[in-house]
């Protein structure tokens, strides 16, 4: 579809499909044109991070987040990223962050990651 919202819609159902390949192309359409670029960052980090592509999720993932698109999901993302490349320190921080929207989560988070850090 010519009509953005169209394309990011096609993407996002892709993905829901498992069609991965399909919903890549379509968000790096809508990157490449500047359009819906944090929610489009956000998606393509989900399927960067289910490819464990997770450099890419996390560059992703702070793209969005730079651009104003903070909430529990991805942060919670993000930081699952930084444990899986064991950079407990950045997952710890996201933690810290994620206490102001889900605070029984994050301090989980932080007694299993963060302790002695």
């Amino acid at each position: 579809p010519k009509h953005y919202k169209g394309r990011f819609n096609r993407a996002v159902n892709y993905a829901i499909q498992g069609n991965e390949l399909f919903a890549l192309s379509d968000f790096n359409y809508l990157i490449r044109n500047g359009q819906l670029l944090k929610h489009s960052h956000f998606n393509r980090g989900i399927i960067y991070q289910h490819k464990n592509l997770l450099s890419n999720a996390i560059h992703d993932y702070t793209t969005a987040i730079n651009m104003g698109l903070i909430n529990e999901n991805i942060i919670s993302r993000r930081a699952e990223c930084f444990v899986q490349i064991n950079q407990l320190n950045n997952a710890c921080k996201d933690y810290q962050v994620l206490g102001k929207y889900n605070p029984s989560v994050a301090e989980e988070k932080k007694r299993e990651y963060c302790t002695g850090i």
